[in-house]
């Protein structure tokens, strides 16, 4: 059996193709302002499948629809990639979670 220990994922800056700098965001983009850029957490996504920028200081941001490239790692990677302005990733990673245990 296949242990998932890795549904860790990446997020990609639509406008620049590469991994999204988080305190640049802050810094320069409306939307995220109000978190403390210095003290950027991680990137965050919900249970309906809604990405949110996060502070260490408790502060959060909705990220817009379509304006991140959400890659999920490891066992996730193989299956699918989302965008955040897809639909919900929960049932999906349940349904591999489910079919990675009944192969035991």
């Amino acid at each position: 059996m296949e242990i998932i220990d890795d549904f860790g994922f990446v997020v990609i800056d639509k406008l620049t193709e590469r991994e999204a700098d988080m305190e640049q965001i802050a810094i320069k983009e409306e939307w995220a302002r109000g978190l403390i850029y210095c003290d950027m957490e991680q990137f965050c996504l919900g249970e309906d499948g809604t990405l949110y920028l996060l502070d260490e200081c408790g502060a959060f941001r909705y990220c817009p629809s379509g304006r991140f490239e959400v890659n999920f790692r490891g066992l996730a990677s193989r299956h699918f990639a989302i965008g955040s302005d897809d639909a919900p990733v929960v049932k999906e990673l349940n349904r591999l979670y489910q079919a990675t245990q009944k192969k035991e």
